[in-house]
């Protein structure tokens, strides 16, 4: 079996972009430290890196809606 099939193509875009959308959509569970000094510690940590992470969020939004919008693209040629 070749993939030079445009169907067959399509068909492992569409399982891809599923197997994707439900890793985003599914919830990621955030593990609470038992100790308060640690969790205080990890909230100042995520405080002092915020703006890194927010920087970071942003790149992985706009290269995801990219890839999105390459894969509507494909799906419709």
């Amino acid at each position: 079996m070749t993939m030079d099939n445009p169907l067959y193509l399509k068909g492992l875009v569409v399982i891809l972009l599923a197997f994707w959308a439900w890793d985003v959509i599914k919830t990621k569970r955030k593990k609470r430290s038992a100790d308060p000094a640690i969790a205080h510690a990890d909230a100042r940590e995520r405080n002092a890196w915020r703006y890194v992470r927010w920087g970071f969020r942003v790149i992985q939004i706009a290269c995801a809606l990219y890839f999105v919008q390459m894969l509507i693209q494909i799906l419709l040629a």
